[in-house]
């Protein structure tokens, strides 16, 4: 009986020791796992970041281009009537000219 208990005893003892060097394995797996995730993610976040500051620039230079438009067209309508007024006063101008002139020749 007690050689039946210690063989047990021996074997138990082994399976423990087989199964702490298991879990060992296991967790020095998922450690490693666990540490390639943390650089995947962090390599993501890094290359995400870069994209957000490139959309940020792009964004920003899409602007100033769509101001300058803007502020072109609106040069472009502000001479277009400064031109007419300008016709109007000098029509206006040569009109009161030839009235002038035609009465009191």
């Amino acid at each position: 009986m007690k050689e039946e208990f210690r063989t047990k005893e021996i074997q138990l003892k082994k399976e423990q020791e087989e199964l702490r060097r298991v879990q060992e394995k296991q967790q020095k797996r998922d450690q490693e796992e666990l540490t390639k995730m943390k650089e995947e993610f962090r390599t993501k976040d890094i290359q995400l970041k870069k994209e957000q500051e490139e959309l940020r620039r792009v964004q920003e230079k899409q602007q100033k281009r769509d101001q300058e438009d803007q502020l072109k067209k609106e040069q472009e309508e502000l001479r277009r009537v400064q031109e007419d007024f300008s016709f109007e006063v000098g029509t206006s101008k040569l009109k009161f000219t030839l009235i002038f002139a035609t009465q009191y020749m």
